[in-house]
């Protein structure tokens, strides 16, 4: 770079500036902590943190590509004609450098499963022109529910899935700018077609990545389903071997509860026949007992004949004690010397008061 480039570099727009390792903590930190806590097993758990265990080394400022062609990230060159037309600190560059400003301003919201950690626009250089740095985050059922996936982020933004997902992608975005520099007065020429799509080296370089990532990522469901496989048979396995080992335990537990079956039965028996002995007993006591009750029924009635003659005898005694009184024995005379004459047969005195009645 040049001294004047130099000089030129404060006019840069920095949108984003984060470490690579902090933007993959913030990314897949708790992905990797859920994933751990569903292992059974220690060998399946991931021990390093999400980017040392996708490329085997700490995390680097470049693009680095791990043994399945996965990427640790992609990055995107935009630009807007050359030096001869748009040219830096001219005002067609000036202009070219506006539409790509507020591109980038709607590219988050456009991509949200793109994780962008690093974007700046270059106004140091010949032409100005955008760097955008981004991770792919796609959700799956099986794995980790968050993955860096180029091929599952295209399809969960709406571009389908296949070879050309990315490019389904690219020109979509092609047409976001087209219309930016439309309304800013910027005429884009088409780019030329052959058959199909044409692709310039770089888009085509990002299709065969994705193709790459779509078929690794498929090949690890299949290696999941299988591990998931294995761990069952595995798990089948030890469980054969325990009822091995136990077996003939069980078959000597059986053995003994037999046993103790027939032995019960035995005196369930012998309890039987003291039940119908019991019960015989308590027929004969229930038979002689019928007399005695009939007996005890008559005592009974005695009992409460003799305790109304006893109360009968007390009210007499008080009546009497009561008619001697010498306030009451001259009137009680008067009362009952008609009755005890004869003279009026009908008025006759009840019974507890020594009269007929």
């Amino acid at each position: 770079m040049s001294r004047d480039n130099q000089s030129r570099t404060q006019n840069n727009i920095t949108y984003i500036s984060q470490p690579i390792g902090e933007a993959y903590e913030l990314c897949f930190s708790e992905s990797v902590k859920r994933f751990n806590e569903k292992q059974t097993r220690a060998d399946r758990k991931i021990k390093d943190r999400y980017y040392e265990h996708l490329f085997n080394k700490p995390p680097k400022n470049y693009v680095v590509t791990g043994s399945n062609k996965q990427k640790s990230f992609y990055e995107d060159l935009i630009q807007i004609g050359d030096k001869d037309d748009t040219g830096v600190g001219t005002p067609d560059g000036d202009l070219a450098a506006k539409c790509l400003d507020e591109y980038m301003r709607g590219f988050p919201e456009r991509n949200p499963n793109f994780y962008i950690f690093n974007a700046v626009l270059h106004l140091d250089e010949a032409t100005p022109h955008l760097h955008i740095d981004y991770i792919p985050i796609g959700h799956y059922n099986r794995g980790m529910d968050t993955q860096n996936g180029l091929a599952q982020a295209l399809k969960e933004m709406g571009y389908g899935g296949g070879k050309n997902a990315i490019n389904r992608w690219r020109l979509a975005e092609r047409e976001v700018l087209v219309k930016i520099c439309a309304e800013n007065g910027i005429e884009i020429a088409e780019p030329n077609k052959a058959r199909g799509y044409s692709l310039l080296p770089d888009d085509y370089k990002a299709q065969k990545d994705a193709e790459i990532q779509d078929i690794t990522e498929w090949i690890e469901r299949c290696e999941d389903v299988s591990n998931n496989f294995m761990d069952s048979i595995n798990d089948l396995a030890y469980e054969e071997r325990h009822l091995e080992e136990i077996l003939p335990e069980l078959r000597q537990n059986v053995q003994d509860i037999h046993n103790d079956i027939s032995v019960l039965e035995s005196k369930k028996n012998a309890l039987a026949d003291e039940i119908k002995d019991i019960q015989s007993a308590i027929k004969k006591e229930t038979s002689a007992g019928a007399t005695a009750i009939s007996s005890m029924d008559e005592l009974q009635r005695l009992v409460a004949q003799e305790r109304q003659n006893r109360e009968k005898e007390q009210r007499y005694s008080l009546l009497e004690r009561f008619i001697e009184l010498p306030a009451i024995k001259p009137l009680w005379e008067r009362f009952i010397e008609p009755y005890l004459k004869g003279k009026e047969k009908h008025h006759t005195l009840p019974k507890e008061y020594g009269g007929d009645r």
